[in-house]
């Protein structure tokens, strides 16, 4: 689908070496995913979703609105979440 490589494209140009997985929902019309940078690791949530949004509205434009919500996480923290 062309906005999940839009968003992924755009997001991870925007957060270097930043991976960001992307997906699309027939349910909702709308995106959704995780990114996973290091240089969220000095920033609250609160401050990673501002910054993220940010990038998203200028780069997106109106195609922003086809954002639902994308997570942020550090490495570290995103391997404690997926630990076994």
């Amino acid at each position: 689908m062309e906005i999940v490589e839009k968003v992924k494209n755009v997001v991870e140009s925007a957060f270097p070496n930043g991976e960001a997985d992307i997906d699309y929902s027939k349910r909702s019309g709308k995106v959704s995913g995780y990114l996973i940078w290091d240089g969220f690791d000095s920033l609250e949530q609160l401050d990673r979703q501002k910054k993220l949004w940010e990038v998203l509205r200028n780069r997106l434009g109106r195609d922003a609105t086809r954002v639902s919500f994308i997570f942020t996480y550090t490495p570290r923290e995103y391997r404690a979440m997926t630990a076994h």
